[in-house]
């Protein structure tokens, strides 16, 4: 089971994506369709300049279960752009995640200008 949640209150939102049940991800490939470097929880450039401090959780709960079986593929992607100072983003696994394909990564952060982090940035592994 999948949840998602937004929250706004006076110009400041929540967003909750939550996994409670089992994410089962693996590469496609049929005729000219092939997919390749999945990810589960992805953080971009979503939030309008007129949101500050929106609060972004992705969190897989202590009864969640993802398992993913393709190559090269990404549990949770980091990616933005100016929006990330308007915000912070926390990826939370409490439950089980197992990645078997190879080249496969729990945390990515793009090491462009979209994946910069600041000063008070804090990354807990």
């Amino acid at each position: 089971m999948f949840k998602q949640l937004l929250l706004e209150i006076w110009g400041k939102r929540v967003n909750l994506v939550e996994n409670r049940g089992n994410i089962i991800s693996m590469n496609y490939e049929e005729g000219n369709t092939k997919t390749h470097s999945n990810a589960i929880f992805l953080y971009g450039p979503d939030t309008g300049a007129g949101y500050t401090g929106t609060q972004h959780i992705y969190a897989n709960n202590k009864t969640g279960k993802i398992s993913m079986y393709g190559e090269k593929g990404y549990l949770a992607v980091f990616t933005a752009s100016s929006t990330l100072a308007r915000g912070d983003v926390s990826f939370i696994n409490d439950g089980e995640a197992n990645l078997y394909g190879r080249n496969s990564v729990g945390l990515f952060i793009t090491k462009d200008a979209r994946g910069k982090t600041i000063s008070k940035s804090l990354i807990l592994l």
